[in-house]
């Protein structure tokens, strides 16, 4: 007689079960997070950085600036400078809300140079006097203007002298500053055109002395000499 054998749990006889395979679970990747965190603050640290860097670089102050050439010995009026801006570290120049007009130069200055303390002197302008001098428009330079140098010449009125050609001109004073000539349109048809000279107080009297001696002539003296 045939027999039968049932396998367990109702498997047909002959057959293995196969275990099931254990479910892999994923690690956690927190360090990714870290990184990630770290680089976006090290580019905006960075980004911070460069800004600040590019703000300070140029950061600029408000200064004065001289507009032409000045002698030395001008007295600077508001027309000689101008307020501009410029990258400088320290009180050597003077600031925008700081007016240099009305100061000495204590040196020749060129247009565009910044107006630094060392440029003015520290004394005071009680030793100076302006003179006003009348002289032919053909006899003064063409141009002359506030701040430029020039040689005054007198030739004596001496009628003989005149006729005979013999008048000798002389030098009065050299290196006088020009403070102030009038405008063509002011002068008009004029043949004299008043010019203030700026003097020192001791060459006063000589000046005015050769304004009633003879004619004057004003020689312009080259600006790198001024």
């Amino acid at each position: 007689m045939a027999q039968f054998v049932l396998a367990r749990s109702g498997s047909p006889a002959g057959s293995s079960a196969t275990p099931s395979p254990d479910a892999v679970r994923q690690s956690p990747r927190r360090w990714r997070d870290v990184r990630a965190l770290i680089g976006v603050a090290l580019i905006v640290g960075c980004m911070l950085l460069g800004s600040r860097l590019l703000s300070s670089a140029d950061a600029r102050t408000q200064v004065w600036a001289f507009t032409h050439d000045l002698s030395t010995g001008t007295v600077v009026t508001g027309d000689d400078v101008t307020v501009t801006s410029a990258r400088i570290d320290g009180t050597a120049y003077f600031g925008g809300d700081q007016s240099p007009v009305g100061q000495r130069l204590s040196h020749r200055v060129v247009a565009g140079e910044l107006v630094s303390r060392s440029a003015l002197a520290t004394t005071g302008v009680g030793d100076r006097r302006l003179v006003t001098v009348s002289v032919d428009v053909a006899h003064a330079p063409p141009g002359v203007s506030h701040g430029e140098r020039v040689d005054v010449w007198v030739t004596p009125k001496d009628d003989a002298a005149s006729l005979a050609g013999n008048a000798q001109p002389h030098l009065v004073l050299a290196g006088a500053i020009v403070d102030e000539v009038p405008s063509i349109e002011s002068v008009g048809a004029a043949s004299l055109v008043p010019v203030i000279l700026d003097v020192p107080n001791a060459d006063v009297a000589r000046l005015v002395a050769a304004l009633h001696h003879g004619d004057l002539d004003l020689i312009r003296l080259p600006a790198a000499t001024s």
